[in-house]
């Protein structure tokens, strides 16, 4: 099997050197990088670092995470590789869990990382906001698909170059997952969901910052109409199961959760 790993990346010139070592410590499978209009000098620091980068794509200027897995896709597909791992150039994923996303592939379609998953290391503390929108994005996950998942917007993931036959990414912001998710329900494809690593190193962030009032809900709406849109689902179907998760949310948040 031919592996692709790609690296999206706008920005991270103060962590693509690490996350890249890390993945050369434990495998020679070609790297991809998508440098998504970094205007830091990211391309410039590993070009200085030695580190031997069989492939790399430029985009003039920043189009977001969704247009650079596109691009990422296009390259496996076109370039003939079997399996295509994805992961954040930011370092808020282990290159280290790579090698078991891989094995997931055995019996599954995509394998998709979970920060959230009991069984899921921790280093550092996420914000309790972002604990919520990924339990509420998770819960959206498996009410409108027949997946069982804990973590519905993780950018660690492994797919079978059969699958991305299947998936069309049209949302170039952080909506993404959720258009994904949607497709693979879609083209009945098999996931397998994976613990991995949760790492929030950033000491402000895991402060208890909370987002406007409102906001949350606002983000999830919008992720779920992104998800129901990939699905094909009705505005009437829709309407129905929007008001019955709303009333879900409500009781849950009654009872002490997200």
């Amino acid at each position: 099997m031919t592996v692709l790993i790609c690296v999206p990346m706008f920005n991270a010139a103060p962590t693509i050197l690490n996350v890249l070592r890390g993945l050369r410590a434990i495998t020679d499978a070609d790297i991809l990088i998508v440098d998504d209009g970094s205007t830091d000098g990211s391309s410039a620091v590993i070009e200085r670092s030695g580190i031997r980068l069989p492939h790399c794509v430029r985009h003039r200027r920043n189009l977001g995470p969704g247009f650079a897995l596109r691009t990422g896709f296009r390259f496996a597909l076109d370039h003939g590789y079997d399996q295509v791992v994805t992961i954040d150039s930011d370092g808020q994923h282990l290159p280290e869990d790579v090698p078991r996303l891989l094995e997931a592939l055995a019996g599954s379609d995509v394998a998709s990382g979970s920060r959230f998953h009991p069984q899921s290391p921790q280093i550092g503390v996420a914000p309790p906001w972002r604990l919520r929108a990924n339990q509420a994005l998770a819960k959206v996950v498996c009410w409108h698909t027949d997946y069982v998942v804990t973590d519905g917007a993780c950018g660690l993931r492994a797919y079978r170059a059969s699958a991305l036959l299947n998936l069309q990414i049209t949302e170039a912001g952080y909506m993404w997952p959720c258009e994904m998710w949607g497709q693979m329900a879609r083209a009945g494809l098999t996931v397998s969901e994976v613990p991995v690593t949760m790492i929030y190193r950033d000491a402000d962030d895991a402060g208890g910052v909370a987002v406007p009032p409102g906001s949350l809900d606002g983000i999830v709406h919008q992720c779920e109409m992104v998800l129901l849109e990939a699905l094909g689902k009705g505005r009437a179907r829709w309407v129905i199961r929007r008001w019955v998760f709303g009333l879900l949310v409500r009781i849950e948040e009654a009872r002490g959760g997200f």
